[in-house]
């Protein structure tokens, strides 16, 4: 389990939090991600690439569904999270 650190602003009558840069999510890795998708969809990964959109690297994953239809997922890897 990965823990966060708050660090909180005073901003006026207000706290805002603001994650603290050494406490970001680490990378996910590549069996990580697919292991993810296995987990949470039915049917069966194809193929797997990197790519960097924006200067941002990716995970493609391609999906082979239950209903036979090819689906692409992209993964952020910096924080595991799927990006449209």
């Amino acid at each position: 389990m990965q823990k966060i650190i708050f660090v909180f602003i005073i901003s006026g009558c207000c706290f805002v939090p603001v994650l603290s840069a050494l406490e970001m999510p680490a990378n996910v890795s590549l069996d990580e991600a697919v292991k993810r998708i296995n987990a949470e969809k039915t049917g069966k990964v194809l193929a797997t690439k990197v790519e960097t959109v924006d200067g941002q690297k990716i995970y493609v994953i391609k999906i082979l569904t239950a209903e036979g239809i090819i689906q692409y997922l992209k993964i952020d890897v910096a924080s595991g999270k799927v990006v449209e």
